[in-house]
């Protein structure tokens, strides 16, 4: 476990010419680095992966006692290669569907962890809200899309073009959401969302909204990445992508990621910036604030905050962020 010196307060303008991380090559690294009460706050860190540009807020705290750390991470990417994305993000893991994809993306990703002594994050414990946006998109074909693409008669290619794509992504209790989003593929305009949990069970479905075809029909996707069954049923989401719901989505991400920000600098101990004060749904929880700021929280009192501050987020979600999609077998939705 890394710990941050609890009574040594500074403020460091960090500048790395390149860093080595993991399989990553990040160059022109720039930021601020703040320590006090035992954390570590980033802020307007910078920095290039290729030709994608990153700027991120993160902050860190350790309780040695509870042999536990938390982190939170809030990073926005500019054009980032599919590829250089999911590798930084452990988007993989999350979105499958992005691993046939070419192209560049924008992103706005936040997430808090909690971490265990050897530094490995507890996924029970994660919390993120993403949203990815690109146009021009490449859809390579392999095995799983001509499965779901014979399903939907679509033509057999090497490679579909999307010319646009906007999806949100919550991770909240262990579960992955990705609320419904539109995306136009071939001769087809299909609307798409479901959820899987963290040891890859989806459960997802596609709706066709405009075809060649004289019919509207959908399909439910379920199973795992690498086992999965495709059945046709009838389309689910018409509803669910209006453009108020879209609106309504776009919320429930925003609100989640700034949620996450506004968590780092309680966290961190660092100053808020103003405009969290105007924003609704967004109030510090003040049991949160002291348990955080006090190097001898026991294990149960950062559970007790912890289910305190969800309480509150939760009011930060809309209904519509749910995407209720019956399976063959029976009407209960599988997304909660």
């Amino acid at each position: 476990m890394i710990l941050v010196p609890r009574h040594i307060m500074l403020s460091v303008d960090a500048h790395v010419g390149t860093l080595l991380w993991d399989n990553l090559s990040l160059s022109n690294i720039r930021g601020v680095v703040k320590t006090k009460n035992g954390a570590a706050h980033m802020t307007n860190l910078s920095f290039s992966m290729g030709n994608a540009k990153a700027i991120t807020t993160l902050a860190y705290k350790a309780w040695p006692h509870a042999r536990k750390a938390r982190a939170n991470i809030f990073s926005r990417w500019e054009r980032a290669d599919i590829v250089t994305l999911t590798s930084a993000l452990h988007l993989d893991s999350l979105l499958p569907a992005l691993k046939p994809m070419k192209g560049k993306l924008d992103c706005y990703f936040a997430a808090e962890v909690e971490l265990d002594s050897s530094m490995a994050v507890v996924p029970a414990t994660a919390r993120a809200a993403i949203h990815l946006g690109g146009q021009k998109l490449t859809l390579m074909e392999n095995d799983d899309f001509r499965k779901i693409g014979k399903k939907l008669m679509f033509k057999n290619k090497d490679k579909n073009v999307i010319d646009t794509l906007s999806l949100n992504v919550l991770l909240d209790s262990g579960r992955v959401q990705v609320l419904p989003f539109v995306v136009n593929i071939d001769r087809y305009r299909l609307a798409v969302g479901g959820s899987q949990d963290l040891n890859m069970n989806m459960k997802y479905h596609i709706s066709v909204l405009k075809s060649p075809l004289p019919f509207k029909a959908g399909v439910n996707i379920v199973g795992s990445p690498s086992n999965f069954d495709v059945d046709i049923t009838t389309a689910k989401l018409k509803k669910q992508v209006t453009a108020e719901k879209m609106a309504q989505n776009d919320t429930a991400s925003l609100m989640m990621r700034m949620a996450v920000l506004r968590d780092s600098y309680i966290l961190s101990g660092q100053p808020m910036p103003d405009f969290f004060k105007t924003m609704k749904g967004l109030e510090a929880s003040p049991r949160f604030a002291v348990v955080v700021e006090s190097d001898e929280a026991t294990e149960e009192e950062i559970r007790e905050a912890e289910r305190a501050r969800r309480a509150q987020s939760a009011d930060v979600v809309p209904d519509s962020a749910s995407v209720s999609v019956p399976d063959s077998s029976a009407s209960k939705p599988f997304a909660q």
